[in-house]
């Protein structure tokens, strides 16, 4: 007979060896897994928008800057095309609407060679014509090509003119402060073209705007100290609005004090004549 113990031996011999490659395998497959999670995460981790903005590198900050300046940009854009072109005519004054198209500009963070070619752009007809031969001679300098074009548009006017316009200047009837206000400026600007913006001048322009008022407002705000021409008007419409409300209720009472006075005095003069034939009528029947 064979002895069957060798054939069992090598049978379990190699059930013991097919398990230990399965275990292996599992193993090594799970390691696998774990460390393909593992870069996955990573890589997650380095797209992930908030992990960019905890650690931003030169270059975002600078395409952050880019983006800002675009933006920027596109909002001036935007500002300059809804402000109307200036053409030349007189019935627009050069330093108003300059003005206007400088506040626009003055957080652009523009050059001054592009805001001269913004202005350019914004110039049509005879105003175009005028900067098209100043920057001929000049050179894309704003402060330059707005002294020429100030001095083409308003270098003849006469200051002696405006100082006379100054001192009779006063609130016309039914003139709203604000406009009282701001007419005065523009008057005050041109008398005084240097001076203007210096706060010892704005005492004139305080004291002239409350010349100017009727005697009720001048009452109101003539003895008050006020840090500045915007407080001045401010307060001045805050007693105007008063005294308007107060006129109105007065004239209502008076309206209706009338009316009640006119309707008795007609119920008077109704009742006279049927009094008096009612007396006829007495002496006739005792006559």
């Amino acid at each position: 007979m064979l002895d069957p113990t060798p054939t069992h031996t090598d049978y379990a011999t190699q059930e013991r060896r097919r398990r230990y490659s399965e275990s292996r395998s599992s193993t090594s497959s799970i390691s696998t897994q774990s460390h393909n999670s593992r870069q996955e995460s990573l890589r997650a981790q380095e797209t992930n928008p908030k992990n960019m903005a905890q650690c931003p590198s030169p270059s975002r900050a600078a395409t952050a800057r880019d983006l800002d300046d675009l933006q920027n940009n596109q909002h001036t854009f935007s500002r300059l095309q809804l402000l109307p072109s200036f053409s030349g005519s007189p019935l627009t004054r050069f330093d108003s609407w300059l003005e206007s198209f400088e506040a626009i500009v003055d957080t652009s963070g523009w050059s001054g060679e592009k805001i001269v070619q913004m202005l350019r752009a914004k110039l049509t007809d005879r105003a175009f014509r005028v900067i098209q031969a100043i920057l001929k001679d000049l050179p894309y300098d704003y402060d330059s090509v707005k002294e020429a074009l100030l001095d083409h548009f308003h270098g003849d006017e006469n200051v002696d003119l405006y100082l006379k316009k100054f001192n009779k200047a006063k609130r016309k009837p039914g003139e709203k402060i604000v406009d009282y206000a701001l007419r005065l400026q523009e008057i005050f600007k041109r008398a005084y073209p240097v001076a203007h913006s210096e706060k010892s001048f704005a005492i004139i322009l305080m004291q002239k705007f409350i010349e100017g008022l009727d005697s009720k407002l001048q009452t109101k705000v003539k003895y008050k100290d006020f840090k500045d021409f915007g407080e001045l008007v401010t307060s001045t419409r805050t007693y105007a609005s008063r005294l308007e409300a107060l006129e109105t209720d007065r004239e209502r009472q008076e309206f209706i004090r009338s009316i009640d006075g006119t309707h008795g005095h007609a119920e008077l003069t109704e009742l006279k004549p049927n009094d008096s034939r009612s007396e006829r009528n007495d002496d006739e029947g005792s006559g």
